[in-house]
C-alpha cells in the first residue's frame, strides 16, 4: 500500500469517527465541543501541556469540503514526491512539514484564544516540497510536478484568505517543504529511488502508531476533562445544599486530575472560607489568582480570609484589587456584588 493511500485512508476514518460519535448531526460542520473532544489544535490547551494535539489536529477536518479539498491534493502531491523520495522520507516529510505548520500556529496565535485543525500544514509542506522539487529536477516531469504545485499553491493562497483558514499554519508547512525538498535534492539528485508500494512498511506502521497513540492520549485528556466537571458539578450542589465538607472533597477529586483549574481553586478557597479554614482559603485564593489575574472574586475570598486572619493590611490590599477589576460592595452588608 502506498503511503499517500494509508494517509487518505486516515484522514477519511477520523472523519468518519467524529461523524459517528455526533450521530450524522454535525456532518456538515463540527461543533467546537466535538474537535477539542477529539483532539484538535487549541493554543491554550497546548500551552498548558496537551501536545497530543499537534498530531491529531493534523488528521481532522472542519467540513465536507475541507477535507475533500486537502486529501485531493495530498493523491496528487503524493503521486508526485512518495516514488521520487520513498516511503520512509515521504512520511517524514509531512510529519515534519505539519509539526512546522502548527509551530507557526502557536508562535502566531501564542497568547490568544485560537482553534484549529486540518492536515493543510502538511499538504502545504508537500506543496513547496513538489515546487522545489520539480524546479530542481528540470526536464518534463520535473516541470510538471512544479507547475502543478504551484497551482495547488495559489490555489491554497486564495482558499485560505477568502474563508480566513489558518494561513500561519500553510506558511509554516510550505516554508518546511521547501527547506526539506532542497536539503533532500539539492544538486538535482534524486535523494531516494524508487521503491515498491506493495505490503506494509516500517513507515506505515509509524504512521498508525502515530495516529492512534495521538487520538489515545485525546481520548484520556476527554474522560479526565469529563471527570473534572462532573466532581465541579458535585461540588457546586453539595455547597448549594449547605454540604460544604463534602463541596470540598469534591473540588479536591478535581485539583488532583488537573492542578491548573482555577475554578476548582476557586470554589475550594470559598468552600474553607465558609468552614474557617483561613489559611486554606487564602492559600486556594491565591493559587486561583496566579492561574487568572483578573479573577475578582478571587481577590475577595482572599481579602476575608486575611482580615479573618488578622492580616489587616494585606486584606485591604486584595479589597482594592477586587474593586479595580469591577467587584461591588453592598453598602448594607458588605457583600460582594459583581
Amino acid at each position: 500500500m502506498k503511503t499517500t493511500h494509508l494517509l487518505i485512508v486516515l484522514n477519511l476514518l477520523i472523519y468518519a469517527a467524529m461523524v459517528g460519535v455526533t450521530g450524522g448531526a454535525e456532518f456538515r460542520n463540527f461543533s467546537t465541543g466535538t474537535l477539542l473532544e477529539f483532539g484538535a489544535l487549541d493554543v491554550q490547551l497546548v500551552r498548558q501541556g496537551e501536545a497530543f494535539r499537534l498530531v491529531t489536529a493534523m488528521f481532522m477536518h472542519l467540513t465536507p469540503l475541507h477535507l475533500a479539498m486537502n486529501m485531493l491534493a495530498l493523491w496528487q502531491g503524493g503521486a508526485g514526491l512518495e516514488p521520487r523520495y520513498g516511503r520512509g522520507r515521504f512520511v517524514a516529510l509531512y510529519v515534519v512539514a505539519g509539526l512546522a505548520g502548527w509551530a507557526a500556529t502557536l508562535a502566531w496565535h501564542w497568547r490568544e484564544v485560537f482553534l484549529s485543525a486540518g492536515a493543510s500544514g502538511a499538504i502545504s509542506g508537500l506543496i513547496g516540497a513538489g515546487v522545489v522539487a520539480g524546479h530542481l529536477a528540470g526536464g518534463a516531469e520535473g516541470v510538471k510536478l512544479r507547475d502543478s504545485m504551484i497551482r495547488w499553491a495559489i490555489t491554497v493562497l486564495v482558499f485560505g484568505l477568502a474563508v480566513g483558514a489558518d494561513n500561519a499554519a500553510h506558511a509554516g508547512g510550505f516554508v518546511a517543504g521547501c527547506a526539506i525538498a532542497w536539503l533532500l535534492d539539492r544538486g538535482g539528485a534524486r535523494a531516494a529511488p524508487r521503491v515498491s508500494s506493495a505490503g506494509v512498511g516500517l513507515e506505515s506502521i509509524f504512521l498508525i502508531g502515530l495516529v492512534g497513540g495521538g487520538f489515545g492520549l485525546a481520548g484520556r485528556a476527554h474522560q479526565r476533562d469529563t471527570a473534572i466537571e462532573e466532581a465541579v458539578r458535585r461540588g457546586v450542589e453539595h455547597g448549594t445544599a449547605g454540604r460544604v465538607e463534602q463541596a470540598a472533597a469534591e473540588y479536591r477529586k478535581a485539583l488532583a486530575l488537573d492542578p491548573k483549574n482555577v475554578v476548582a481553586h476557586f470554589d475550594l478557597g470559598l468552600s474553607l472560607l465558609r468552614l474557617k479554614d483561613y489559611p486554606g482559603a487564602i492559600a486556594e485564593a491565591r493559587a486561583a489568582i496566579a492561574l487568572d489575574g483578573k479573577m475578582a472574586d478571587a481577590y475577595y475570598v482572599l481579602a476575608f480570609a486575611l482580615d479573618a486572619s488578622g492580616d489587616r493590611a494585606g486584606a485591604d490590599d486584595a479589597l482594592k484589587k477586587y474593586l479595580e477589576l469591577g467587584g461591588k460592595l453592598d453598602a448594607a452588608d458588605g457583600g460582594a456584588r459583581d
